[in-house]
């Protein structure tokens, strides 16, 4: 399986390269795609206040989530095998939630984007972002008080990564 971009051809494991390795920067700029996933609840009650402090991906985690994925059932062997260079970049990716901004990390680059709770509802907090002008909601779905996933309205790059919370 190929995929073209730009009248140029690119292999599987190019093409899921990029997309992990730009999906956090690109949250904020393309067009989502539904996918119906139901995450597991929080285990406590869940305020705008449980989304602040400092995340990290869960690579095991996101593995396994990621299985779950229509795209995983439809690839290849080859296209499932995920290069170790892309286990490096997503273990550099770290989030700091504050109460009036996002900071996205890769290694020591730095990405702020500010954010308003709209709304908590069970273990959902739902935030909004103006992001190069357009309106993006971010849907952050607890399943602990150090555990969650987030679904952007801009893509579904980042759907199937699971964050944990640093401990200070």
């Amino acid at each position: 399986m190929t995929f073209t971009w730009k009248g140029n051809v690119m292999n599987p494991k190019t093409l899921l390269s990029l997309t992990l390795a730009f999906g956090l920067l690109i949250s904020v700029g393309c067009k989502r795609k539904e996918n119906g996933r139901v995450p597991s609840p929080a285990k406590s009650k869940v305020t705008a206040q449980t989304l602040v402090g400092k995340w990290v991906v869960d690579l095991p985690a996101t593995k396994e989530e990621m299985k779950k994925s229509p795209k995983w059932q439809q690839a290849s062997e080859e296209e499932k095998e995920l290069p170790k260079a892309v286990e490096e970049f997503i273990k550099q990716m770290k989030m700091v939630a504050t109460a009036e901004a996002l900071e996205f990390y890769r290694g020591e680059r730095k990405n702020e984007v500010p954010y308003q709770v709209k709304s908590v509802e069970g273990n959902v907090v739902v935030a909004e972002m103006d992001a190069r002008g357009q309106k993006v909601t971010l849907t952050f779905t607890f399943q602990s008080d150090d555990r969650m996933m987030y679904k952007s309205s801009a893509t579904d790059d980042m759907d199937y990564y699971v964050w944990t919370r640093l401990k200070d």
